[in-house]
């Protein structure tokens, strides 16, 4: 039981509801007067009341009370003892007076003959001496292992926050995991597609080279040779960087270099744009098509100017 859910009284309000021969009417008297007798019982002090001028003021009141019929209903009493718990059930608390006082006043009627107190009013103040008494057995249980369930509590609400870290560790790890299997996909796919352009471009120059060997090589037809195998090799690399550029657009990776001018090229805008965008974005193919040129006007200068 939470404190927080029990129902606040005002000893100055009348009850609304109450069972009374087999009808529901408003603002019945017994229910009033009940709700007094509870109070009262709660205020008394239980050394003053175990008297005998104290135990038969407590008869004539039930008497008073339990007539035409009347039957408390034990939600009232609920509300009357919840409103005593911020005092606790330590001795000489309210609600330790009102569970002590009715046990004296049940036993009490109970020792009574019929002349004295009927077994109507004897079957009446035990049924309400027993919601009384487990209503506060429900009270004491609280109190008692209060500290316990907060405790249980606290380690409840630990456990859920160490549940929600590690499940979003578990979440974050997952994806990672993820983006490692799309990487490796990427990385694996790059692999296989460098292998087949580099062999395609090989085989391609090979091809060309094992075409102009087999032929008797003259002095004529070597600077030829000579010319074909650069131009093949230029052709391979070329169409290697090709394919590796389209494969890198495929995967969302990029082969191209940093560009130590400007990343949008902005410096680039001159009429040879192309040449630059080489020249600042693939360095080593740059140097490459230099060299090739270098290697190509010296071969058609020796061969075939200078011859």
């Amino acid at each position: 039981m939470n404190k927080r859910i029990f129902f606040n009284i005002d000893k100055s309000k009348d009850i609304d509801q109450v069972v009374s021969n087999k009808a529901v009417t408003n603002n019945s008297s017994p229910v009033q007067e009940l709700i007094k007798f509870i109070y009262a019982l709660s205020e008394k002090d239980v050394t003053e009341f175990n008297t005998s001028d104290e135990k038969e003021h407590a008869l004539t009141k039930l008497q008073s009370i339990y007539i035409n019929d009347f039957r408390h209903l034990y939600s009232e009493i609920f509300r009357c003892m919840s409103s005593f718990l911020d005092q606790g059930i330590a001795e000489g608390s309210p609600l330790n007076n009102l569970n002590t006082n009715m046990k004296v006043c049940y036993d009490y009627i109970m020792s009574l003959d019929e002349t004295s107190a009927d077994e109507d009013l004897k079957k009446k103040v035990f049924k309400l001496y027993d919601h009384i008494a487990l209503e506060y057995a429900r009270i004491a249980y609280w109190v008692s292992h209060k500290d316990e369930i907060n405790r249980q509590l606290i380690d409840a609400k630990d456990s859920i926050i160490d549940i929600s870290k590690q499940s979003k560790e578990l979440s974050d790890n997952v994806n990672s995991a993820k983006k490692e299997a799309e990487n490796l996909k990427s990385s694996q796919v790059t692999v296989l597609g460098i292998f087949i352009s580099i062999v395609v471009g090989l085989l391609g120059q090979i091809y060309v080279v094992g075409k102009g060997l087999s032929g008797e090589i003259t002095s004529e037809s070597l600077g030829l040779l000579l010319i074909l195998i650069i131009v093949a090799s230029v052709c391979t690399i070329t169409a290697v960087v090709a394919l590796l550029h389209i494969i890198a657009r495929l995967i969302g990776r990029d082969i191209l270099s940093k560009c130590s001018k400007s990343e949008s090229c902005n410096t680039c805008n001159e009429c040879f744009c192309t040449v630059g965008r080489v020249r600042y974005r693939l360095p080593y193919l740059y140097g490459f098509y230099q060299v090739a040129i270098i290697l190509l006007l010296l071969s058609v200068g020796i061969f075939y100017i200078l011859k």
